[in-house]
């Protein structure tokens, strides 16, 4: 795992995964020794007139309010090609007294296929 994956929490912290989730992506990046010559972007969100379709359990527990995901397909210059992405899932969770938490769920990581 990169080094920034293990920093603290915290708005103050420049490389927190909170703050900018793609902080994880950079520092793969970074220690990727093959260059990236080119790089297809592809984008999701529920919120541009969208919609996410939940699972029973799921509505019955939690909502789920949005749904992002930007993927980048990389081409590196040894013909490899990688795909990190970033993934926003917005839960919102009911308290008792009715008012909601709004939650997001992050998920960033790079897929290389290995042979």
């Amino acid at each position: 795992m990169p080094a920034d994956f293990y920093i603290p929490y915290g708005p103050d912290v420049v490389n927190n995964p909170n703050v900018n989730p793609n902080a994880v992506l950079n520092a793969t990046l970074a220690l990727t020794p093959e260059p990236v010559v080119q790089t297809t972007v592809i984008k999701v969100d529920s919120h541009h007139n969208g919609s996410v379709a939940n699972i029973p359990f799921e509505t019955r527990v939690i909502n789920v309010e949005r749904f992002s995901n930007t993927m980048w397909l990389e081409f590196l210059e040894t013909g490899e090609v990688q795909m990190q992405y970033l993934q926003n899932i917005t839960l919102q969770f009911p308290q008792p007294d009715g008012s909601l938490i709004q939650f997001p769920h992050i998920v960033a990581n790079t897929l290389r296929r290995i042979v």
